[in-house]
């Protein structure tokens, strides 16, 4: 691993910091998957109405990423960070006190809003931060998302009740997020120049711009739908073992593109989610074919610190965070839409939606392999 400036105790600080707040923004974010059901029955409403909760939370970090990303480009890395830890903990504190079905969706669009912004500036400032290895630290950070589903359930198995439940995920996520936080260096030298958000559709940054767009896109919708319908499908005991597949995965396919090409290391994950695909369609959705499907979301490990790569300093964040938007959104509406559009056939439906993502991706790549190699 090698390093960008600075000794390397105080590099290796910073990254164990950015990892602290990204763990406790995947913590905050799907922590209220494990108690959908609790929710539904005190607030007297169908699971349904719930999850439209979910969806929001997309919705809000597509909003957070652009806006908490432009604070990041002109004011600067940490106090975007400190925003956005703030907003998406304090939000979930929130949420233990809701009697209404529009305060849980409030309260979860504002969680969605901080902890996505929280994840596109933890990318910038990997680039930042480090001159090597970029890849695997990204990956492995990435991955947390599986670890913050773990100690979501630990959490709810040691606390019980859900209200005070979401006060303990808000409460320590304020707390360790903060710490992490502490022990980033600003990664930006003084003030940026104010810049227009059209720049990143001008020159040579426009196609970056569209295709890592549509490439971002996919990576959610084929991630999104696995992740929050393949595990009502396979018995709880089996969980585990996706998760820890789903951070293995991620942590290899940033290894990889370290070592070979970020576009094309793309290529061969988003290839590898097409097979899987397919298998899930000829045969339903087993434990191995699980497997295959979440070491397929690979090339969703390092999309973010690849953006981020391409666009240069000043427009950093918000490039990046601005070709999250889509894929924000559409990862929120996908599990709806295979859900609905699938209904009878979900098991195939999910293998489908999946296929087809993984084409798009492949296809995007393509193309953008002639404007960054």
């Amino acid at each position: 691993m090698s390093y960008r400036g600075g000794s390397h105790v105080r590099t290796a600080a910073a990254i164990f910091g950015v990892i602290l707040a990204f763990l406790m923004s995947a913590y905050s974010v799907f922590s209220l998957v494990y108690i959908m059901s609790s929710v539904a029955t005190i607030l007297n409403v169908k699971l349904g109405i719930i999850s439209i909760a979910i969806t929001l939370s997309f919705l809000g970090g597509a909003a957070g990423g652009a806006l908490l990303g432009r604070v990041a480009d002109v004011r600067g890395r940490k106090p975007a960070l400190l925003l956005s830890a703030i907003i998406f903990s304090v939000s979930v504190i929130l949420t233990s006190k809701i009697t209404s079905i529009y305060e849980l969706y409030a309260c979860w669009f504002m969680v969605g809003f901080g902890a996505n912004a929280e994840n596109g500036i933890s990318y910038a400032v990997i680039v930042e931060l480090l001159r090597g290895s970029r890849g695997i630290v990204g990956g492995a950070i990435q991955g947390l998302y599986f670890i913050g589903m773990m100690l979501d359930v630990l959490t709810l198995l040691l606390v019980g009740f859900w209200r005070t439940y979401m006060v303990a995920v808000g409460t320590i996520s304020l707390v360790v997020s903060v710490f992490g936080i502490m022990l980033i260096p600003e990664t930006i030298r003084g003030k940026s120049e104010a810049h227009k958000l059209q720049e990143i559709f001008e020159g040579k940054l426009l196609p970056i711009t569209l295709l890592g767009t549509i490439i971002i896109a996919a990576s959610f919708m084929y991630t999104i739908p696995i992740a929050t319908l393949i595990p009502p499908i396979l018995r709880s005991s089996n969980l585990l073992a996706l998760d820890a597949a789903g951070f293995i995965s991620f942590t290899a396919a940033g290894y990889v593109s370290d070592r070979i090409n970020r576009v094309k290391s793309l290529i061969a994950f988003a290839a590898l989610g097409a097979i899987s695909s397919i298998i899930i369609i000829v045969f339903g959705i087993g434990l191995i074919q699980a497997i295959l499907l979440y070491v397929g979301t690979g090339y969703f490990a390092f999309v973010g610190i690849m953006m981020s790569e391409l666009y240069p300093i000043r427009l950093r964040s918000t490039g990046s965070n601005f070709a999250f938007i889509i894929g924000r959104i559409m990862g929120g509406l996908g599990p709806s839409i295979v859900a609905l559009a699938f209904a009878g056939e979900l098991q195939a439906g999910i293998g489908a939606f999946a296929l087809g993502s993984s084409f798009l991706a492949i296809i995007s790549s393509i193309f953008l392999i002639r404007h960054v190699s």
